[in-house]
């Protein structure tokens, strides 16, 4: 299943976390808002885990960096790391399409999460996309909206 949960900006990283925990398998995590040096002491297992870090740089076994203006890279990462897992349960968390839309116009932006999502379902990967319900554009959710199986609009403080 493909997810879109549209939540407010200070349960971004807590939507993320829980994300990450309820899935199964081996999975490819993007981090558009935090660098795999900020979220690593929240995760306790990652050896199942591809990080691809568009925040940090450095290296660190299982991590990825690439920069968050090269959709072309991310969407070749994405693509490669996902084929490479041998697990028949695959899974994409993306922290947040916001820092996308800094880096990129919205037009590319919206073109590169519908391919995005295309690949997503011809592979089967069980996906969840984090955005912020505040100062979002609505021409790319509406987009993201369209190709996604199911919207969760959580946008309660707790």
């Amino acid at each position: 299943m493909i997810k879109l949960i549209l939540t407010n900006a200070e349960n971004v990283q807590k939507k993320f976390v829980e994300s990450i925990k309820k899935k199964k398998g081996s999975g490819v995590v993007i981090l558009t808002t935090k660098s795999f040096g900020g979220v690593e002491k929240t995760l306790k297992d990652k050896n199942n885990i591809l990080f691809v870090d568009t925040v940090g740089s450095g290296e660190h076994d299982n991590v990825i960096n690439t920069a968050p203006s090269n959709l072309s890279a991310l969407s070749i990462t994405i693509s490669e790391g996902l084929q490479a897992m041998k697990s028949e349960k695959k899974f994409l968390v993306f922290d947040s399409i916001m820092p996308l839309l800094i880096h990129n116009d919205a037009k590319s932006v919206s073109k590169f999460f519908l391919f995005i999502i295309e690949k997503l379902r011809e592979w089967d990967v069980d996906t969840d996309i984090i955005a912020t319900s505040e100062k979002i554009d609505e021409e790319v959710v509406s987009l993201i909206i369209q190709g996604v199986d199911k919207v969760e609009n959580s946008n309660r403080s707790k």
